[in-house]
């Protein structure tokens, strides 16, 4: 049964992974926690009891991606101490260890599906990874090795597969700080994280228990490539030298394009999928029956303050609402369609709400 769960959870952490794959640049998410840990095995008393706790550490990392479907990486130790209880009765034998301390650590992957509340974030988890743990007896000894604690057909690995299931929420501080608590049952398919197996009190499976809080830091992407001096592309995000170049308006009624004052020095960025600088020393005509695309445009000043939020590394994550579009975020903010193509390696224009999309932070971007 234990065998056929833990395929059942790693075939959905792969299928989990395949969705978890977005078009949208998604940045880095690290967080780090103090944990209390107890057990339910052998040495519990009846029903109960999560108790002692024993203090132990986590660690976590996560691809904050669009999707509501994100997976984590999390690692952990600390260690949990339990006496047996109920030692006088009928049939126990003398020699069945009465107390256990066992230090332990773990890594998995986990499957995190969250909810959006405003500044909170409720989650749960499912996941797989390995355990391994270590019983010793009052005196620090090893009882793995101590086969005077068990039958002599009793023996058990100290590295065991492990499914953890958490449920928890995180309360974003800002855009890089958020604070969050969790709880997490840790299964095991094994009897002997206290060296107790058919000896003990308790059949079944021993499980860990975890209450967990967390900061968590999410981590700038690497700043997009500059091109060099002089270069210009349809995919840079910085446009070219504007102080030899004229801007061009929408075409009048009559389909004529009309030249920007000279004052202006405007550039005209096309929104269109193929969007390319269209730059010229002099205007061109249109004919009566051409239509130029929807455009923005950048004006110089516009420009250099994004070209130093770039070349300063100065960057912010916004999150993408019900109803934006890559048009009106241009808009809004002032930005090159291009810029915001390249910093999130966008295949398309297509926006997903929940995404992060990453932008230079320039006056009037929100951060």
């Amino acid at each position: 049964m234990s065998n056929r769960l833990i395929l059942c959870v790693s075939l959905l952490l792969i299928w989990g992974m395949g969705k978890c794959q977005q078009k949208v640049q998604r940045p880095l998410k690290l967080s780090v926690g103090l944990a209390g840990y107890s057990y339910l095995g052998d040495f519990s008393d009846g029903r109960s009891t999560l108790r002692p706790i024993e203090a132990g550490a986590g660690f976590g990392m996560l691809l904050d991606g669009p999707s509501r479907l994100k997976i984590q990486a999390h690692a952990g130790f600390g260690k949990f101490a339990a006496q047996a209880v109920n030692n006088d009765k009928p049939g126990r034998p003398v020699v069945q260890n009465t107390f256990v301390e066992t230090p332990f650590f773990y890594a998995d992957l986990r499957l995190r599906y969250h909810l959006e509340l405003g500044k909170w974030e409720p989650f749960v988890s499912i996941g797989a990874g390995v355990l391994g743990f270590s019983p010793r007896d009052a005196n620090g000894k090893k009882l793995k090795y101590q086969s005077q604690t068990r039958n002599e057909s009793e023996v058990y690995n100290s590295v065991v597969p492990e499914l953890p299931a958490s449920i928890g929420v995180e309360r974003h501080i800002n855009h890089f700080l958020a604070l969050g608590m969790h709880y997490t049952l840790h299964y095991t398919p094994t009897d002997y994280l206290d060296n107790v197996g058919q000896l003990g009190a308790r059949p079944g499976q021993d499980v860990l228990h975890a209450l967990s809080i967390h900061v968590s830091f999410t981590l700038r992407q690497p700043p997009a490539a500059l091109p060099e001096a002089g270069q210009s592309s349809a995919l840079s995000p910085l446009l070219p030298d504007t102080s030899a170049l004229h801007a061009m308006h929408e075409g009048d009624t009559m389909g004529q394009a009309k030249p920007a004052p000279d004052s202006a020095q405007a550039v005209v960025v096309d929104l269109g999928p193929e969007a390319e600088v269209q730059a010229t020393a002099s205007p061109p005509k249109a004919g009566p029956a051409e239509t130029k695309t929807e455009a923005l445009i950048i004006d110089p000043n516009r420009q250099r303050q994004v070209q130093a939020a770039i070349a300063a590394d100065n960057f912010t994550y916004y999150r993408i609402s019900k109803g934006d579009d890559l048009l009106s975020l241009c808009r809004r903010f002032r930005l090159p369609p291009a810029t915001i193509r390249q910093l999130n390696y966008l295949k398309d224009d297509q926006l997903r709400p929940g995404a992060f999309l990453k932008l230079p932070l320039c006056e009037g971007v929100p951060h």
